[in-house]
């Protein structure tokens, strides 16, 4: 697979990054990212591009592609309003399908939700994002995931209180329903990309349940 990664440091976006280092099916990796991303290998390149509204000057990003991930988000509690939010959860994740769709008109495009997500919701951030799910698997047939709590070594923009509830569940609460460790929600993700799977959504317990699977597989040759 050749994938790209927007958001790779990040909690999903960074464990994305890493898993897909050690995969052999991944046969090359792109990353759009504000600043380097440090340990890259050589079937790795970087694009260094801040504008989540336009990708023309870095389209060469998009082209030749199998999947990109969306993994780009920051918590409800770190954006202003629900303007702001609704511009980098819903409107940002539009645009990057559109700039694949031009690109690579056959790739899927994965999308970062998130558990909860609903447009009935009484909570602003998961309206948004369901509504962005609806209208990213209506028109581009996108995948779109919804972890609980990840438990990732990747931490940028993450609140500041997020590493103590995170200590927390990971020995008290360590529910397959409410959260999962960051590896293995990239094992996930990667192993339904390489299937081709579109307009889907997949919850908490199901991306334990693949990561599972994905681990009891026998490793391709070389």
């Amino acid at each position: 697979m050749k994938i790209l990664i927007l958001g790779a440091t990040g909690a999903a976006g960074g464990s994305l990054l890493d898993v897909a280092r050690r995969d052999r099916r991944v046969a090359e990796i792109r990353t759009i990212s504000r600043q380097p991303i440090e340990g890259a290998a050589t079937r790795e390149t970087g694009y260094l591009h801040s504008d989540l509204f336009d990708y023309t000057a870095i389209a060469a990003a998009f082209r030749g592609l199998d999947a990109a991930f969306f993994c780009v988000g920051r918590s409800v509690t770190q954006v202003g309003d629900e303007v702001e939010y609704r511009k980098l959860a819903w409107q940002a994740p539009q645009v990057a399908a559109r700039a694949l769709a031009d690109g690579s008109p056959a790739a899927v495009l994965h999308y970062l939700s998130g558990q909860g997500a609903s447009r009935t919701s009484p909570q602003m951030w998961a309206r948004v994002k369901a509504e962005a799910e609806m209208i990213l698997m209506e028109r581009h047939g996108a995948v779109c995931w919804r972890p609980g709590a990840i438990d990732a070594t990747r931490t940028a923009g993450w609140p500041f209180f997020y590493r103590g509830v995170i200590r927390a569940m990971r020995y008290v609460f360590p529910s397959r329903r409410y959260y999962v460790r960051g590896e293995d929600l990239a094992l996930a993700i990667l192993e339904v990309a390489s299937e081709n799977v579109r307009g889907r959504i997949y919850e908490n317990p199901e991306i334990r349940a693949l990561a599972d699977h994905a681990r009891k597989r026998p490793e391709p040759n070389p």
